[in-house]
């Protein structure tokens, strides 16, 4: 009895193409056709969703969520986000092997912004085995580059108050957190979404 992937349930061949890591999937579409009749966006939205969790405010994240999985192109998206993380890994190897430009480099990591955090978070979390594991997590990853990615956060929403713009409380509370946030979880957004949960009870008493 042959057996063939093109039986399978169309259910099935997507959580396939989900495990599947994504610079992969072009060489499985050539070898099955019927993985090209899956619903594109929304695969190239769950890898966005499985691989990335911080996204710096000009890719507005979270409304392209709450959208129709067709009306985003999300491959383009996951293609940006993978050459950037790319471009950050490369930078930090630099600055790993070789003293010249370091401050460069880190400024380039740093312009990224919380684009950069979920590749600074990989490498921070390397095997205690690695061999520059010390280097990869305490002299430059983060509190050079990642603890600069955070206080450049912080000073853009206090610039914002400078200049009369609309900040909330929380945001500009949540913006002393980004100097001590170090290689911890979490990003502006959601600090501030902490305040705004501790406060809430108060205002509604009042």
């Amino acid at each position: 009895m042959t057996h063939s992937l093109t039986a399978l349930p169309t259910e099935i061949l997507f959580q396939i193409l989900l495990c599947v890591p994504p610079s992969s999937i072009p060489l499985l579409q050539q070898v099955c056709r019927k993985f090209n009749d899956l619903s594109q966006p929304l695969l190239w939205q769950q890898h966005c969703c499985t691989h990335f969790k911080y996204w710096k405010s000009e890719h507005d994240i979270t409304a392209k969520y709450a959208q129709s999985a067709a009306e985003v192109d999300w491959k383009q998206i996951f293609q940006q986000r993978h050459l950037a993380d790319i471009a950050i890994s490369r930078d930090l190897e630099d600055i790993l092997s070789s003293q010249t430009g370091r401050i460069k480099r880190s400024e380039r990591i740093i312009a990224h912004g919380y684009d950069a955090k979920d590749t600074l978070l990989r490498h921070l979390n390397v095997h205690d085995d690695a061999e520059d594991v010390l280097a990869r997590r305490y002299e430059y990853y983060s509190d050079a580059v990642l603890g600069g990615v955070h206080r450049a956060k912080a000073i853009e929403e206090w610039v914002k108050l400078r200049e009369g713009q609309p900040v909330s409380l929380e945001r500009a509370l949540a913006a002393f957190d980004q100097f001590v946030l170090h290689d911890w979880e979490g990003d502006l957004d959601e600090v501030s979404r902490i305040y705004g949960d501790l406060v809430q009870p108060l205002v509604t008493r009042v």
